[in-house]
């Protein structure tokens, strides 16, 4: 009984991982559609022969799951490799966008300049 609960507890989280990442694959391939003028018309001609602006919106705001051929048509319509959309670096690069955004002028500098020994290689003081 214990172990049934448990199983069924791990199916919820990673169904709740599944989905925040789908939304946040489809909230990227939004922006990018939109960086390129596109509308969700457009991009579904794009993708080929039965899609539909109906379901392009629906892949963006991840309310349906997107199977892997469609997942390519819309890549290869809007010009981006699966490496782009990797959740994980799409996730690290929101929070670091949001957070240095937060910081006061001060902190800012300081970051930078962590960031700027870091890429070249020295260490800080």
């Amino acid at each position: 009984m214990r172990e049934q609960k448990a199983e069924n507890e791990e199916a919820m989280e990673l169904t709740e991982i599944d989905w925040r990442n789908q939304k946040l694959v489809g909230g990227e391939m939004r922006r990018r559609r939109e960086r390129m003028g596109l509308t969700q018309a457009q991009t579904a001609e794009k993708m080929g022969p039965g899609y539909s602006a109906e379901l392009v919106a629906q892949y963006e705001d991840g309310s349906v799951r997107m199977e892997i051929g469609p997942f390519f048509s819309m890549l290869a319509a809007l010009d981006m490799t699966p490496n782009e959309v990797v959740p994980e670096h799409l996730r690290a690069e929101m929070f670091a966008r949001n957070g240095y955004e937060k910081l006061d002028e001060k902190s800012r500098k300081a970051v930078d300049g962590v960031i700027e020994a870091i890429l070249s290689g020295r260490r800080t003081p």
